[in-house]
């Protein structure tokens, strides 16, 4: 393991607090009449690791017309997005911890 693994494990902490907050987001914006839910666009950076970004996703204009309340956030849709992100992030930490736990091992070799 290296700085590039740590690199990009940090990054994936980071994109899994973003996707949480914007399933926390889209949760709390279930019951507002025509709202649109925003959806993670996550994409790799070429130094490594990941950056995202959130973007609407369209309420189609029939079911607006239908029913002005609406809305195309879903809370199954969402618990099993924040169950994959928790995993993800939970995954992410293991590796921060195991390289400092080797780079606390190889400093108590040299000392």
């Amino acid at each position: 393991m290296n700085i590039m693994n740590l690199n990009a494990s940090l990054s994936g902490l980071m994109v899994g607090a973003f996707r949480m907050s914007v399933s926390a987001d889209n949760i709390a914006r279930h019951d507002v009449p025509n709202s649109e839910k925003n959806r993670v666009i996550q994409e790799t950076m070429a130094t490594g690791g990941a950056t995202a970004r959130a973007e609407p996703v369209k309420l189609d204009p029939a079911l607006r017309d239908l029913d002005s309340l609406s809305t195309n956030i879903d809370y199954a849709e969402e618990a099993i997005s924040q169950m994959i992100t928790y995993t993800a992030y939970q995954a992410n930490a293991r590796v921060v911890q195991t390289v400092i736990g080797m780079e606390d091992r190889l400093i108590d070799i040299k000392a």
